[in-house]
């Protein structure tokens, strides 16, 4: 049943369900690719399994002497491999990414000297060049949050397939900020006012004024402006106040 309720998924899990919702569609493989890129940058870290310098110490370890890999280890500022020249006269180039490790004692390794090595293998695939360790990526556990803030970095999409119990219920819950209420709150207690006022002038209005033309919602801007911004005067004075403004503007128009 979908979205999918667990807190945590595998790497595996989540290269299942998330290509069914890329434009244009992902591979199973490129999507894991993807993940196991973001673990050897360190913008993935997962639960689970070792960290990345110490799957980094155990490839070097089992995997240094290896030919049939897609990667060649370099140690120090040793040189890669050399082009060897065949019988026909052509060369024969080394088209593995080379990785390239501070020295051939991984007890001296740390994230910091290794992080060429690092950026190197993210450029890298297990299915493609390591992929006895493929299993063991796709076990790796992640939460979440931490996938939610990955994907949120890099600008991909929210994906549909997976939604724990704690974001549906904490999405249900949501309330609105203070800021948010605020303008709800003034029209529920300005309304009744409003009305009152624009019944009032209504009723009012033609005994306030003779000129042509005036109408009630006229009148009414006039009592905004003669009150500004005091919002507590009782409807009787808000009348006296318009009268008040009207008396003067009709000797304002009195002959000298």
């Amino acid at each position: 049943m979908f979205p999918i309720a667990k807190s945590t998924l595998t790497f595996g899990r989540i290269a299942d369900y998330w290509p069914r919702e890329i434009s244009p569609p992902a591979s199973w493989d490129e999507t894991l690719g993807t993940l196991e890129s973001a673990w050897w940058l360190g913008e993935l870290r997962g639960n689970s399994g070792p960290t990345r310098l110490q799957r980094l110490k155990n490839m070097f370890t089992s995997m240094r002497h290896g030919d049939d890999l897609g990667i060649v280890f370099i140690v120090g500022d040793c040189a890669g491999p050399l082009p060897v020249e065949l019988p026909d006269g052509s060369l024969k180039i080394d088209l593995r990414h080379q990785i390239r490790v501070p020295s051939s004692n991984t007890e001296n390794w740390d994230e910091a000297t290794c992080r060429d090595a690092f950026h190197a293998l993210a450029k890298t695939s297990s299915k493609e060049s390591y992929p006895e360790l493929t299993v063991g990526f796709t076990l790796i556990q992640l939460s979440y949050e931490a996938f939610n803030t990955w994907r949120t970095n890099r600008g991909y999409f929210e994906p549909k397939f997976w939604r724990p119990r704690e974001e549906r219920k904490t999405t249900m819950m949501a309330q609105p900020t203070a800021a948010e209420k605020l303008p709800k709150a003034i029209l529920k207690r300005r309304r009744p006012a409003q009305e009152k006022i624009r019944q009032e002038l209504e009723k009012k209005a033609p005994d306030y004024i003779d000129t042509p033309g005036e109408s009630c919602w006229s009148i009414a801007k006039i009592l905004v402006e003669t009150r500004g911004t005091d919002r507590k005067f009782e409807i009787d004075k808000k009348n006296k106040a318009l009268k008040r403004y009207y008396a003067d503007r009709l000797k304002d128009r009195s002959p000298d």
